[in-house]
């Protein structure tokens, strides 16, 4: 039986150490969105004036463009259903 040679990669990966790129974060910033994340990028505020969160991150909330018109958020947009069912 012939041995089948091991082809080995020219090149080995090499892992580059992680670098952390986040700046420290100021203890007493708010926080917003299901994410309970400080503020960043593109926000989106929810238009329930009794939303207990109010902004979003786009990407949290699968936005890639600002919503025309109200939006509401999956949590408020819920309870507006339930409202208006009864």
């Amino acid at each position: 039986r012939a041995k089948v040679p091991m082809e080995m990669p020219t090149e080995m990966p090499v892992e580059q150490p992680a670098i952390d790129l986040e700046l420290p974060v100021d203890p007493n910033e708010p926080t917003y969105c299901f994410c309970n994340q400080v503020s960043y990028g593109e926000m989106v505020a929810c238009d329930n004036p009794d939303c207990k969160i109010e902004w979003f991150h786009f990407g949290c909330v699968g936005l890639k463009e600002q919503p025309r018109g109200k939006w509401y958020c999956l949590s408020c947009s819920a309870f507006q259903k339930k409202r208006k069912g009864r």
